[in-house]
Formats: C-alpha cells, sequence, structure tokens
C-alpha cells in the first residue's frame, strides 16, 4: 500500500514539475510598432490628472524659476 502511494506522489509531482516547466514559457515581445500602438490605446482610454504636488518641494530651491522649463525627476 505504501509503494503505491509512494508512486502516485512520485507521479503526480513528476507531473506538476514538467507543467511547470512549460508552462513558464516566455512570451514572445511585442515588436515596437504593437507597443506603440497599445500605449497609443491606452492613453486614449485613461484620464491622468497632474497634480503637481512635486511643485512646492522645488519652490524652495534657489536654483528653481517656476517660469522655466525643467526636466522632470
Amino acid at each position: 500500500m505504501w509503494l503505491k502511494s509512494q508512486k502516485y506522489w512520485l507521479v503526480l509531482f513528476s507531473g506538476l514539475i514538467i507543467w511547470l516547466l512549460f508552462s513558464c514559457e516566455k512570451k514572445p515581445e511585442m515588436a515596437d510598432e504593437a507597443l506603440l500602438k497599445q500605449a497609443r490605446e491606452i492613453h486614449q482610454r485613461i484620464f491622468t490628472v497632474d497634480t503637481h504636488c512635486d511643485t512646492p518641494g522645488n519652490m524652495v530651491r534657489s536654483d528653481w524659476d517656476i517660469g522655466q522649463r525643467h526636466e522632470p525627476g
């Protein structure tokens, strides 16, 4: 009885490992054009609000001019 039970678990575990190995196959990467198209579609569907929460923190910097364009970050 114990031998049959052990064989059952061995087969089950082996099957699980094989299934996991093949299911973790790397998906093909999207081409640049397809990725840009998807990004545009997402951009058209979403509503983005820029709260400018970063502005007050920059106002205390002596080298910061709110009238000038600055790089993000």
